[in-house]
């Protein structure tokens, strides 16, 4: 939600993509109990608060994935569509690394490195790469 916010206070139309298990109640019940009994690796991801998330995903600010798909896969082809950039910390090295040539590959390696915005926290303040800068839109098509 911080970050969300910190986005869309400066004027981005911002939106987040998380796997649709996220918000099923068993699922996350059952990685609670897994958690309990020290069986699970990042305790940290999660949810803490479902219904935040539903909340989320009815103002239209959070897009749930197909458990079964790979979510990354949605968050880039939104980002792409809509010229936009993601925030995250992942170097998407299975998508570069899925093209199906070199030529593919370069270009998906360059659009990750321009369009992708690492991040930290300190406390609960979000803190984007203070050296990253936005690529510029195409122009128009005439």
């Amino acid at each position: 939600l911080l970050v969300l916010d910190h986005f869309k206070n400066r004027g981005h139309r911002a939106v987040g993509f998380l796997p649709d298990h996220y918000v099923d109640h068993d699922y996350v019940g059952g990685m609670r109990q897994a958690t309990k009994l020290g069986l699970v690796e990042r305790p940290s991801r999660i949810p803490d608060n479902i219904a935040l998330l539903n909340q989320l995903v009815k103002q239209g600010r959070l897009v749930l994935t197909p458990s079964k798909d790979y979510d990354d896969s949605y968050c880039i082809a939104y980002a792409r569509m809509h010229e936009g950039n993601i925030v995250s910390n992942d170097r998407y090295r299975d998508y570069i690394d899925a093209a199906e040539s070199g030529h593919m590959r370069a270009e998906r390696l360059q659009w990750v490195r321009q369009h992708c915005i690492s991040f930290s926290f300190a406390g609960d303040e979000f803190l984007p790469n203070p050296d990253f800068r936005f690529p510029f839109a195409s122009p128009p098509s005439t």
